[in-house]
């Protein structure tokens, strides 16, 4: 990400990339305007203030995190005293997430289970099984949804339920693929 002033006096930083996915959770922060001057940064996760005007900083548990993104601070002291704030994002990339409870009750409230988010994945398959290893639902796609049923159509009890899930993405030319687990719990 590069911010260009607007006018002289405003600050011309890059933040790069402007998106951290888990697997690589490092950005550099590095300011340009104004020269010559004391930086600090905030990367907005509540580790504390950085010093420089070049900067390479990894975040950490980006997996467990539940924003999208972070709100980082910048500010640049100049020899004459001028101070220079500004604020820009870093987002997290989150290619699907999926929830950890439902409850197939036929209220017309979170009756089934699917994944959420996932715009830019090509192609998914999962599958939910039982406590004893056994298939109860095939999915083929990313807006398949999980009525709580078994593959003959009973309903399956009350408990946890783990899924498996198997994706492929090609957004802008980025190819990503990879396997996620996860649990479910069934409440009715």
């Amino acid at each position: 990400m590069w911010i260009k002033p607007k006018e002289h006096n405003e600050m011309t930083f890059q933040i790069l990339p402007p998106v951290i996915e888990r697997d690589d959770p490092t950005v550099h922060f590095r300011g340009f305007f104004p020269k010559n001057t004391q930086w600090t940064w905030d990367p907005g996760d509540g580790s504390g203030v950085l010093e420089g005007e070049d900067i390479v900083y990894e975040y950490r548990d980006v997996d467990v995190v539940t924003e999208d993104s972070f709100r980082v601070y910048m500010r640049a002291r100049s020899e004459d005293g001028c101070v220079f704030q500004h604020s820009s994002y870093v987002y997290v990339w989150k290619d699907f997430w999926a929830p950890n409870v439902f409850t197939p009750n036929g209220d017309g409230l979170n009756d089934v289970f699917r994944f959420r988010g996932g715009e830019y994945i090509d192609d998914f398959q999962f599958t939910i099984y039982n406590r004893c290893g056994e298939t109860v639902f095939v999915g083929e796609s990313i807006d398949d949804k999980w009525d709580g049923n078994d593959l003959n159509g009973n309903p399956c009890p009350n408990g946890v339920y783990g899924w498996y899930a198997d994706y492929y993405s090609n957004y802008k030319g980025i190819g990503k693929s990879g396997e996620r687990k996860g649990y479910v719990t069934i409440l009715k």
